[in-house]
């Protein structure tokens, strides 16, 4: 239930939304979904085939000057309305069974300040409710920017939405709960987010952040399974900034992790440029998806820091027997991964599809972006 507060523009409209329920974050032992209808046994023969869905995630948001006052100007100098700025991807976000962004910087009201100290508006988590996202990572190395105040600020922002923090807690309570959506066919989905590192800073508290620790990250899949999750996502913050191919640290942990049976994919950020999907495996690797709105290009940084992707992760979910709770369980694999070149329009700071757009540079970094990230059997760019 949402906290009263000032009225605000509804949420833009979905078919989606009306028929994913994001779930309370689940602890441990407490049962799933509790008070909602359970979806039909799989021992019921309409239900008994395989289920596709689909899980969305991409890229930093990455809130430098100059995009918060596009944001700004976008809505009218009353508020940040950076979802003016993600409406051209927002058909995709939306079409998704499962949908996560990535917000690399802090939510702290107040006045915004960008690199190297970041504090973004708080207006970013209503935007990307509007866009139609269901789970927002905040783990990563600028997560604690403004320290413990930031962490709870963040938390607040997107829990006055619909849209479930994963990778920050408020509390070890906090901490040990289990972000979970459950999908209209009954699939139940966990995001679990992590950093590699903090910039340095010390962690207020050891619960304030998730630490990307391959003991730590495989237990809490386990748990997330335990409390009723069907498939767990992974997301990274992880890597070298400005390096499109993967470092040894990073291919360690994913080996890692590839080998557990409790996790359904791997995704990353941190790097600011786009690097590979592998999928040789059971489980698929998305190293990094570059940057989905920055104010990043060739001027200051990498050439393809402009430009970025969405991950489309196609699932098929297999019933299986329920437990002892009678509720409907799957089995869940990774079947392929498509990806969307997007990239950052200027000066109006839009991010848009880019392989069909007329943006200037946009196919030229569609290109770079298919060059790094590559295509196989089960890879391959889409345009939307």
């Amino acid at each position: 239930m949402r906290r009263p507060g000032p009225s605000r523009p509804p949420a833009m409209p979905s078919c989606r939304r009306s028929v994913v329920a994001v779930t309370a974050a689940l602890l441990l032992g407490a049962p799933a979904d509790a008070g909602a209808q359970a979806p039909a046994s799989p021992d019921d023969p309409a239900s008994a085939s395989p289920v596709d869905l689909t899980v969305l995630t991409g890229g930093d948001l990455l809130a430098h000057q100059p995009v918060w006052d596009a944001a700004k100007r976008a809505g009218g100098g009353r508020r940040y309305a950076f979802d003016a700025l993600l409406r051209p991807i927002a058909a995709i976000v939306r079409a998704a069974d499962v949908a996560v962004c990535h917000a690399e910087t802090p939510l702290v009201p107040g006045a915004p300040r960008g690199y190297p100290s970041f504090r973004t508006p708080v207006g970013l988590a209503l935007s990307v409710e509007r866009t139609g996202y269901d789970v927002c990572s905040t783990a990563s190395n600028h997560s604690l920017d403004a320290g413990g105040r930031g962490v709870s600020t963040t938390l607040r922002a997107f829990r006055g939405t619909s849209v479930v923090p994963t990778g920050t807690s408020s509390s070890a309570r906090d901490q040990r709960r289990i972000p979970m959506v459950r999908t209209a066919s009954g699939v139940r989905v966990a995001v679990l987010a992590y950093t590699e590192m903090t910039n340095g800073i010390g962690l207020p508290h050891r619960w304030s952040v998730n630490l990307a620790r391959a003991g730590r990250i495989i237990s809490d899949a386990r748990r997330a399974h335990a409390a009723g999750a069907d498939a767990v996502v992974v997301t990274l913050h992880w890597g070298e900034e400005y390096r499109t191919a993967p470092t040894r640290a990073q291919r360690s942990l994913a080996a890692r992790l590839q080998r557990s049976k409790d996790i359904t994919a791997i995704v990353g950020q941190h790097a600011h440029v786009p690097q590979p999907i592998r999928f040789s495996g059971r489980v698929p690797v998305v190293y990094g998806a570059g940057n989905l709105l920055s104010n990043q290009t060739a001027a200051c940084c990498h050439p393809a820091s402009q430009g970025g992707y969405l991950a489309r992760l196609r699932l098929r979910a297999t019933p299986r027997p329920a437990g002892a709770s009678g509720e409907a369980r799957f089995t869940v694999r990774a079947t392929r991964v498509e990806y969307v070149p997007t990239f950052v329009s200027r000066p109006g700071f839009r991010v848009v599809p880019a392989l069909r757009s007329s943006a200037s540079g946009a196919r030229a970094s569609a290109r770079r972006t298919i060059r790094i990230v590559g295509r196989s059997a089960r890879v391959r760019p889409v345009p939307r």
